[in-house]
């Protein structure tokens, strides 16, 4: 869906999260392979998608969990404090 798409390709940090509550999000999979068949790497850098897949700048309301080379997972902490 859109806001998922959103949350994605954001350059912002404060608009992902509202995409995270507005969706009452407790989880983020992100499948490498996925956002490669969107071709959607043009506006990749700098974007949430490009910060969790390289797991670096990531917002403080989201705690990595595991990966294997294609697959990041990551949940919403900020999401218990509510």
């Amino acid at each position: 869906n859109t806001d998922t798409i959103n949350f994605f390709i954001t350059q912002h940090d404060d608009d992902a999260k509202k995409v995270l509550d507005r969706n009452h999000i407790d989880y983020i999979l992100i499948d490498e392979d996925f956002f490669n068949m969107l071709n959607i790497n043009n506006s990749r850098e700098g974007s949430m998608m490009d910060k969790l897949i390289q797991r670096k700048n990531i917002p403080d309301y989201l705690k990595f969990i595991d990966s294997n080379s294609r697959i990041h997972l990551y949940q919403y902490v900020e999401s218990k404090n509510k």
